[in-house]
């Protein structure tokens, strides 16, 4: 059962709060935001003031029945989520403000999250607020578009 004060460490998609709770990605509205989070632009995510003001969160598995990825946890550092996120976003694309190479994916944002549950959300099943939050983040590499 998790506790608060719990280490976490998730190897996941981290996506908008803005995008998830939409449904879609606001840059693509016909692309489901769980089903698809590897098609999540960088310049969504960290371009666009309404995306990055929301808040971000690491998206949890797959699950087979829905195809769509289950609601992970909600990262208390947006400083570190943006910061993370722009290293791995290529300079030169679509995101205007990614830093990394050119040669990086534009899109799917994959990390290694680690962090410290600090609440454990509203208790609301499948809703954003009912997911735990992860405070003291720390993103690293985790695949294709992975962290820094």
């Amino acid at each position: 059962e998790l506790r608060v004060g719990d280490r976490v460490c998730i190897t996941s998609y981290v996506t908008d709060i803005f995008c998830v709770l939409r449904g879609n990605f606001l840059d693509e509205p016909d692309v489901s935001s769980l089903a698809s989070p590897e098609r999540h632009t960088f310049h969504c995510m960290f371009d666009v003031p309404i995306c990055e003001q929301s808040g971000y969160m690491v998206l949890g598995g797959k699950e087979e029945r829905s195809g769509e990825h289950c609601l992970g946890f909600r990262l208390n550092e947006t400083d570190t989520v943006v910061a993370a996120g722009r290293a791995a976003g290529p300079s030169g694309g679509g995101c205007t403000t990614c830093t990394g190479g050119p040669s990086l994916p534009d899109r799917g944002f994959r990390a290694t999250v680690r962090g410290v549950v600090s609440d454990l959300g509203d208790g609301g099943s499948g809703t954003v607020g009912g997911t735990p939050l992860l405070s003291d983040v720390e993103i690293g590499g985790g695949g294709r578009g992975g962290g820094t």
